[in-house]
């Protein structure tokens, strides 16, 4: 893809200059006069045989210019030129539960990392938004949405407004996120490969990402003959405070131990995320069950947590700083191309086997 672009750079500048002229020369002219709307991009791409990016190129230098002006969700229009300010900066607006929390783990830090860094890149601003509530909206040139219910979040997006999801698959919504099954079926796999035959599942509500972590575990076991009880996995749920996964981890495992723990004979427990991973552990301890050696344990997301837990944690690393980067990327060409695009991209992840896991002491 690189080389085509580059070589084809010259023939793509020549198509930019030849539609400026045409355009500053139309405008001149009087043909387009003040006011009047210019043909959309897909118009100008198929009168002059060039990409959305080409044409995105010369509306910026008749910007520049004073030449034209945008209308988000209307169009390009010939400007009088008496009121033209200088291009702004574009304002990314953030919401969703997820960013609303985001400040609680090097999870959330780590993806806002990667959003603030290409933001700057772009010299775009970041505006945090209320993920219940409208206000301020209107003052988002687009916006990256977190928010795993989306139900809330979701009735506030306007159906013109530039908008990019992120670590969740939207329905008609470009999104970024990472490869859910594929990490989960790495990390079930291998535990299998260490001989666990009992493994059990501390998961979230089973929506979107958490519907594909099932489907791999699932398909996992069955890969080895095995059919996997509905005793194994466990609803994760906080009552307390909202978004604390070492709390909920530790009460979670702790009921679980105290409810059937012992009857269903597993040997090893994936687990939501890293933040829960060390909850359980907690619980595990405090029960006198040793990890690794009575129970192997698994996280998911590769977080600063798991890396200084003891012992540390075998986890699924997920691309968050590139997930953030890559929304951002996303999110900018459609403002930049004032039109809004639905683009779906899922980042690998890599199994980082560390202490927690370990073969079985025996085998049921």
């Amino acid at each position: 893809m690189t080389r085509n672009t580059s070589k084809s750079r010259p023939h793509a500048d020549a198509k930019y200059s030849s539609l400026v002229r045409h355009l500053t020369s139309q405008i001149q002219s009087g043909h387009l006069r003040v006011g009047e709307r210019l043909p959309t991009f897909i118009q100008l791409q198929q009168q002059f045989g060039m990409t959305s990016p080409t044409v995105n190129r010369a509306m910026i230098a008749l910007e520049q210019q004073g030449l034209v002006e945008r209308k988000r969700g209307s169009g390009v229009y010939v400007s009088n030129g008496k009121n033209m300010k200088r291009p702004r900066h574009s304002i990314i607006g953030l919401a969703g539960f997820g960013f609303q929390f985001g400040g609680r783990s090097s999870y959330w830090t780590t993806l806002l990392e990667g959003i603030r860094e290409e933001a700057a890149r772009h010299e775009a601003q970041i505006m945090l938004l209320e993920w219940n509530s409208p206000v301020g909206w209107e003052k988002a040139d687009g916006v990256l949405i977190c928010d795993w219910s989306s139900q809330f979040t979701l009735r506030h997006v306007p159906p013109s407004l530039p908008c990019v999801s992120v670590m969740v698959e939207v329905e008609g919504m470009a999104s970024v996120v990472a490869d859910d099954y594929a990490a989960t079926l790495a990390a079930t796999r291998h535990l299998l490969d260490l001989g666990h035959r009992r493994i059990a599942f501390l998961h979230g509500p089973a929506k979107s990402a958490t519907a594909r972590r099932l489907g791999a575990y699932r398909d996992a076991l069955r890969e080895k003959g095995i059919k996997p009880l509905k005793g194994w996995e466990r609803l994760l749920a906080w009552e307390k405070e909202p978004e604390n996964f070492v709390r909920a981890g530790e009460e979670i495992m702790g009921r679980w131990l105290k409810d059937d723990w012992n009857k269903i004979g597993c040997t090893a427990l994936l687990c939501q995320n890293d933040a829960t991973a060390v909850g359980a552990a907690a619980a595990l301890s405090g029960a006198g069950i040793k990890v690794p050696n009575d129970v192997s344990l698994v996280g998911f997301d590769g977080s600063e947590i798991g890396e200084y837990s003891s012992p540390r944690l075998t986890t699924v690393e997920v691309p968050l700083r590139e997930i953030g980067a890559r929304a951002v990327e996303i999110l900018s060409r459609q403002i930049e191309a004032d039109q809004v695009s639905i683009e779906h991209q899922i980042l690998p992840t890599q199994l980082r086997v560390r202490e927690s896991t370990t073969a079985p002491s025996h085998h049921l």
